[in-house]
C-alpha cells in the first residue's frame, strides 16, 4: 500500500503511522487487508516499560450519563414484539419437572406461551411482570426422584 518495510510503522491510538512520511491509517481503513493475513506465529510483547494504558487510573466516559440517569442499559431497550420470560429451573442434577398445570398462568393478561422442558419450566410474556405473575401462579412442578436429594422446584 504504501511500499514501505513494515518494520518502519508503528501503531498508537488505533492508527499505524509511518514516521518518514507522516502517513496514518485508522485500524478500520486496513481490516480489508488485514482479513486475508496469517497471524504472527510468536509475536514480540511489549516491554513494561511501553504500557500507556495498563496501570493508569482512567477516566470512565460513562460515568456522567449513569449518574445523570441518561445511561441505556440493554434491559432498557424494548424492540417491537420483545418477549420476556421467567424460568423454574430444578435445583437437583438429573432432576426432571414431574407436572406442570399451566392453566393459571395462561389466564394472566400478557402471558404468551408455557414452555416445558426436561428440568426447566418457562413462563413467556409480553412483559416480566406477566411472564413473573404466571410463572408464581401455576408453575409448582416437581421433580421425580433421581436422587434422595431431589425436591420440588
Amino acid at each position: 500500500m504504501w511500499g514501505v518495510d513494515p518494520a518502519q510503522c508503528r501503531t498508537d491510538s488505533g492508527q499505524v503511522l509511518h514516521p518518514g512520511s507522516g502517513r496514518r491509517l485508522a485500524y478500520a481503513e486496513l481490516v480489508d487487508r488485514a482479513v486475508g493475513l496469517a497471524p504472527p506465529s510468536d509475536p514480540p510483547l511489549k516491554a513494561v516499560s511501553e504500557f500507556r494504558l495498563v496501570g493508569q487510573s482512567l477516566k470512565r466516559l460513562d460515568t456522567p450519563d449513569k449518574v445523570n440517569g441518561k445511561a441505556v442499559y440493554g434491559i432498557d431497550v424494548m424492540p417491537p414484539g420483545v418477549k420476556f420470560a421467567t424460568l423454574a429451573a430444578c435445583p437437583v442434577f438429573g432432576g426432571k419437572v414431574a407436572h406442570v398445570d399451566d392453566s393459571r398462568a395462561k389466564a394472566v393478561a400478557g402471558v404468551r406461551q408455557i414452555v416445558v422442558l426436561d428440568d426447566l419450566v418457562a413462563v413467556v410474556g409480553d412483559h416480566m411482570w406477566a411472564a413473573m405473575r404466571g410463572w408464581k401462579r401455576s408453575i409448582s412442578p416437581g421433580t421425580r426422584e433421581t436422587t434422595p436429594a431431589s425436591r420440588p422446584i
